[in-house]
């Protein structure tokens, strides 16, 4: 039934270490940049015009994960921050922005995964 694997055999892919470490960083810049997003939504949710979004505005939505997402969102918090060059308060625009400036959103991971794989300028 099976196509050619022998009984007791892993059905999982064998990735080089390589592309663990970029299937680990991928996953940890997806889910930092998902609770990065998240947490500017939560700051200006139901407020028009600037918001508090210093260190500690953001570092205290940090509590509600658990675990590694917890780990994840004192990654991140900073990386809002440089966004942010310093400011302590923004507009929900400018805090949009600060979270891919700052690097906690990178970019599109299917199309950064073609480029590994083929090398040529898009």
């Amino acid at each position: 039934a099976g196509a050619g694997k022998g009984g007791g055999e892993s059905v999982l892919p064998n990735f080089s270490e390589d592309e663990v470490a970029y299937q680990q960083r991928a996953f940890n810049d997806v889910i930092g940049c998902a609770i990065a997003r998240n947490i500017i939504k939560t700051i200006f949710k139901g407020r028009k015009g600037e918001a508090d979004v210093g260190p500690g505005a953001l570092g205290i939505h940090c509590g509600q994960y658990k675990g590694v997402f917890e780990e994840q969102c004192s990654r991140v918090v900073p990386l809002i921050t440089a966004g942010l060059d310093g400011k302590k308060s923004a507009s929900r625009a400018q805090a949009d922005a600060a979270v891919h400036k700052g690097g906690a959103c990178k970019r599109d991971y299917a199309k950064e995964a073609k480029k590994k794989g083929k090398r040529r300028k898009a």
